[in-house]
């Protein structure tokens, strides 16, 4: 009965050593998983209009947002960024239905390209409504252009985050 109580805990005690984990084995994990996932740098132009013009107006707000997503980094510098964000104003348009109301329309798109100058990915959003022509024209635009840019953001994002597109 000794014997087998000397066999159990040494099997025992083999198990135990043997089962361990080294300290150097915590580093090595560690960074095996921070090489895997290098987070990217991206820039975000200047809006484009239809009509080849540029403005700064919104930069800012699509910055920000972009910000809150981990999995990348925006960046002040264009030659330091892996990918960039072109913005777009693709349609802007006022058709009079009647004498107190017109239809205004209006279509964004959000463009990711790489460095190299592949396109990787297009959000685009497009909407109408339809206002009171005693409504100030350029105060809907202005709204409406932000919430249709939050939406295109939304979804680029989105699709960062779940993998979809090949950033990371």
């Amino acid at each position: 009965m000794i014997t087998r109580l000397l066999k159990l805990s040494a099997l025992c005690l083999l198990m135990f050593l043997s089962s361990m984990a080294k300290a150097d084995s915590f580093f090595v994990a560690e960074n095996q998983t921070a090489e895997d996932h290098i987070i990217p740098l991206i820039y975000v132009r200047n809006m484009e209009y239809y009509n080849h013009t540029y403005t700064a107006a919104y930069t800012k707000q699509i910055s920000e947002q972009m910000t809150l997503e981990p999995k990348i980094i925006v960046t002040d510098d264009e030659t330091l960024a892996d990918y960039y964000v072109q913005p777009k104003l693709l349609q802007s348009k006022m058709e009079q239905i009647s004498s107190e109301n017109s239809r205004y329309s209006m279509s964004v798109a959000l463009e990711l390209w790489a460095k190299g100058g592949i396109l990787i990915n297009s959000e685009q959003q497009n909407r109408y409504i339809i206002i009171e022509n005693s409504n100030d024209a350029q105060d809907i635009a202005q709204r409406l252009m932000v919430k249709l840019l939050r939406e295109a953001v939304k979804n680029m994002l989105l699709k960062i985050k779940n993998s979809e597109l090949p950033i990371n």
